[in-house]
C-alpha cells in the first residue's frame, strides 16, 4: 500500500465470498505483486495499517487461503512469504484490459452525441453512485465487537447460534451483545478458561442466559476446554 492510497482492481472487488477486509488485504498483496515486490508483512503490521484487530486479520488470511486466493510459500516461525495464486493472477490479467477499453469507447461516443442526450445517463449514474456510496459508508461504520479474550470469536459465535436454535433469541443491537460479553468477562473473573466453562455449562443445561455452576460440587461437571471444542466441531456436549 503506497502513501497515495490503495487501488482495488475490479477482479478483486467483484470476487464473491470475500468480505471488505478480505478484498482490502488481497489488494494489498496484489499491489506488492504488481510492483515486482515480495509480501512479507505480519498480521500485526497489516492490522496496524488497516486499523483493525489482529484476530480480524487472522480470520481474513485464513479465508483467503481456503478460498484459493493466496498461498503461504515459506514460514520459519518469524518470516512468511505470501503470494497470489495462479488463479487470481489469471483473473487479474484477464480483467485488467476491459475497463480501459470501455472508458475509451464511452468517451468517444459521448463526443459524437448531441449534448441533450448525454445528460440523462449522467444523472442516473450520479444517483446510483450516491446510493452505493451511502450503503458502503453504513456498512463500514458498523462497530466491531470487542472480545474479552484472545481467539474467543468462534466460541462466542457458538453461544449465539445455540441461543437462536434453542430459544429463538438474537441480540437486538451491538450495545446489548457487547454488554453480554462484558457480563461474561466479569462472571468469569477475567479468566478465559472459566468463561468457556460457563458457556459450556449453560448450553448443557439449556439455559437462556449465562450461569456459573454453584452449590454441590458433585453436580454435573462443567465441560472442559477440549469438551467444548468437541461441541464446536460436532455439536455434542
Amino acid at each position: 500500500m503506497s502513501d497515495k492510497g490503495l487501488w482495488i482492481p475490479p477482479a478483486i472487488w467483484c470476487k464473491g465470498g470475500l468480505s471488505l477486509v478480505d478484498k482490502t488485504i488481497l489488494a494489498t498483496v496484489h499491489s506488492f505483486y504488481a510492483n515486482d515486490r515480495e509480501f512479507y508483512q505480519t498480521n500485526a503490521t497489516i492490522a496496524q495499517d488497516l486499523g483493525i484487530s489482529e484476530s480480524t486479520v487472522k480470520r481474513a488470511m485464513q479465508n483467503l487461503v481456503s478460498s484459493g486466493c493466496i498461498v503461504v510459500r515459506a514460514f520459519d516461525g518469524r518470516k512468511r512469504k505470501i503470494e497470489l495464486t495462479k488463479q487470481v493472477q489469471n483473473e487479474l490479467a484477464g480483467r485488467s484490459k476491459r475497463p480501459i477499453s470501455k472508458v475509451k469507447k464511452t468517451q468517444q461516443k459521448g463526443q459524437n452525441e448531441p449534448a441533450g442526450r448525454s445528460k440523462r445517463p449522467t444523472k442516473n449514474n450520479t444517483t446510483s453512485n450516491s446510493k452505493n456510496n451511502s450503503n458502503k459508508g453504513a456498512s463500514k461504520d458498523k462497530p466491531e465487537l470487542l472480545m474479552p479474550f484472545e481467539d474467543f470469536e468462534e466460541i462466542w459465535q457458538q453461544w449465539c447460534e445455540y441461543k437462536w436454535e434453542q430459544h429463538r433469541f438474537k441480540y437486538k443491537s451491538h450495545k446489548s451483545e457487547q454488554a453480554a460479553l462484558h457480563y461474561l468477562q466479569n462472571l468469569s473473573k477475567h479468566d478465559r478458561q472459566t468463561a468457556i466453562e460457563i458457556i459450556g455449562y449453560s448450553i448443557a443445561n439449556g439455559y437462556k442466559g449465562l450461569f456459573e455452576q454453584r452449590g454441590n460440587p458433585n453436580k454435573a461437571k462443567q465441560p472442559s476446554a477440549d469438551e467444548f471444542a468437541d461441541y464446536i466441531r460436532n455439536g455434542n456436549v
